[in-house]
């Protein structure tokens, strides 16, 4: 599914980590304006996995130990 697809008030059912259902509260349209975007590649157990991220959100990065 793609964020615009999403219900603007709220209701729909996304399958998150674990495949645990969580349940979308609202979905907010952003004007369209030019970000910056940063690429990630990470090496893990079960091989790599990458993602992106605009240069305005905040990443929540955990470990092993806390």
């Amino acid at each position: 599914v793609t964020a615009s697809a999403l219900l603007r008030d709220g209701g729909d059912v996304l399958l998150g980590p674990g495949r645990c259902e969580v349940e979308v509260l609202r979905a907010i349209t952003h004007v369209r304006e030019m970000r910056s975007v940063v690429s990630f590649e990470l090496e893990t157990g079960q091989g790599r996995r990458g993602f992106k991220i605009t240069r305005d959100h905040d990443l929540l990065v955990g470990s092993r130990r806390g």
